[in-house]
């Protein structure tokens, strides 16, 4: 999902804070990725510019410094091994007649039973509108327009507004929508990280509960969400609030991003304000890109409301389709074979690393002679105690340990020590 200008511009920053010239400012960095998913928006690949003249053209290209160590446990699908492994074959172009027929089995699927809420996912941002504004419509509570506020400073001290078209795109806006009507009941969802360490981050799916707001200027208030995660923004939430529904929910306020429009050969610097979500009872696959899904339904229509329809980008079937944590909870319409398609450059760049640029390394608990004593933070020892106890090199080759669980939550340290 990231692009090539933001991973060259990571080098240049981590130069810069490090003061040093070396590749990252001398910083180990890891990518975690999928080159099978969908590619990054209005970018090349960080692989591509093995292949292209730019950045640094007299040095090795970035990427080409990079090794590959290729997880094979899967975790999402761990439920559902078969499906697992049907996925694997469909992220590949590796599928035999039976998966298209297990997939096409997904258009049967009974839905009865799954809970009321759940997401719908399209190709175009065009069904999903139409799907969004049609639960909207059936929800019986008085919707709320609002309207962002574009602005952009002529002085240090003044502003004037600028208008931006509403078919503008999400990414070209920094995320925040130019209209967005609201009621008790819509689902939304995060489009900005806000507090990532009380998890309210991009992606994160709740539902409206109260609208606290002022109708002549809206972006003033609070929106009071409840979150699918019970532990979103706990901090954030008021105990004390009458309201038994309320206390469980986080009140979200308007930000304010700035962006680049074009105007002829120049560029405008605006700032929008606007809440930073979007409605989401259904959604496109790109945002939905890194997401679990328990329950979903996938349609591939590719209709944009134009004459033309969309391309089928490559990854989007699988990574739609692997959403889901099993063949059980996803419903998929509108599918014929030839949406299935691979990216063959991620394929070739896949089979040139493993050939080529296998990660090879060995732990340095091996090299260490006599008794050793080992100290470890386990931020959450409930949670991950089992994944230490999973990992053998701690336990055969230390004698001691010795365990601290830390905590900083914006207002005190905790500091346990468990020997």
């Amino acid at each position: 999902m990231l692009g090539d200008i933001t991973w060259e511009d990571l080098d240049i920053y981590l130069q810069h804070i490090m003061q040093n010239d070396l590749l990252f400012g001398g910083v180990s960095v890891v990518g975690i990725g999928d080159f099978l998913q969908l590619p990054p928006v209005n970018a090349y690949t960080v692989y591509s510019v093995l292949h292209r003249v730019g950045y640094k053209v007299f040095n090795k290209p970035l990427w080409s410094h990079f090794f590959l160590h290729e997880l094979v446990q899967i975790v999402r699908q761990s439920s559902d091994p078969l499906f697992a492994k049907l996925l694997n074959r469909v992220r590949e172009g590796k599928h035999t007649e039976d998966d298209l027929k297990e997939i096409q089995k997904l258009a049967d699927v009974d839905t009865t039973h799954w809970p009321h809420q759940y997401i719908t996912l399209y190709m175009t941002n065009y069904m999903a509108g139409l799907y969004n504004e049609a639960c909207l419509a059936k929800i019986n509570s008085e919707k709320v327009v609002i309207i962002a506020q574009d602005s952009k400073k002529d002085t240090e001290t003044n502003r004037y507004s600028v208008t931006i078209p509403e078919n503008a795109s999400l990414t070209s806006t920094a995320n925040l929508t130019k209209t967005l009507k609201v009621c008790v009941g819509a689902r939304i969802m995060l489009l900005h990280n806000l507090d990532v360490a009380e998890k309210l981050a991009n992606g994160t799916m709740g539902v409206v509960q109260r609208l606290h707001i002022n109708r002549r200027n809206p972006l003033l208030g609070e929106i009071y969400i409840k979150f699918d995660d019970p532990e979103a923004g706990n901090s954030k939430k008021n105990p004390l609030l009458r309201d038994t529904e309320l206390k469980q929910c986080v009140p979200i306020k308007a930000i304010t991003r700035g962006f680049g429009v074009k105007r002829g050969i120049k560029t405008v610097n605006v700032q929008r304000k606007q809440y930073p979500f979007i409605i989401a009872h259904a959604g496109t696959v790109h945002k939905a890109q890194g997401q679990t899904l328990t329950y979903m339904k996938g349609d591939l229509d590719r209709s944009t409301g134009k004459s033309r329809q969309c391309p089928v980008a490559p990854g989007l079937f699988y990574t739609m389709l692997s959403r889901a944590k099993s063949r059980s909870g996803v419903k998929l319409l509108n599918f014929t074979p030839d949406k299935i398609k691979v990216n063959q450059k991620a394929v070739a760049e896949m089979e040139r690393m493993r050939r080529e640029c296998l990660f090879s390394w060995t732990h340095p608990l091996i090299n260490i002679t006599g008794e050793s004593i080992a100290l470890l933070n386990i931020v959450s020892w409930n949670a991950h105690i089992q994944h230490f106890l999973a990992d053998k090199m701690y336990i055969n080759h230390n004698a001691s340990f010795c365990f601290t669980e830390i905590k900083l939550d914006g207002r005190s340290f905790q500091h346990n020590t468990r020997p």
